[in-house]
């Protein structure tokens, strides 16, 4: 899946099954749901306190590296906690 409008379309199983068979990648996911954000929050101001695109990025890419080296935390661990449309 290239779209990335079409990520945040996605209910949670359809997404977990993409990023399982590697369809689509948990940055890819990061970067779909902060495009969301930038789109849909001037409007309905839902969004009090961001951290920059950059923080979310370095976040998940710092877990993935964890997740590869210890094999005990989920490659997207906290993209679902922060990211709400």
């Amino acid at each position: 899946m290239s779209n990335l409008k079409g990520i945040v379309e996605l209910n949670a199983v359809e997404l977990s099954k993409e990023i399982h068979n590697k369809k689509v990648s948990c940055r890819k996911v990061m970067e779909a749901y902060l495009n969301q954000i930038d789109a849909v929050n001037p409007a309905v101001n839902a969004i009090v306190s961001l951290w920059t695109r950059m923080s979310f990025l370095m976040k998940q890419k710092r877990r993935i590296m964890l997740w590869q080296q210890e094999k005990t935390m989920a490659g997207c661990t906290g993209s679902h906690r922060r990211l709400k449309i």
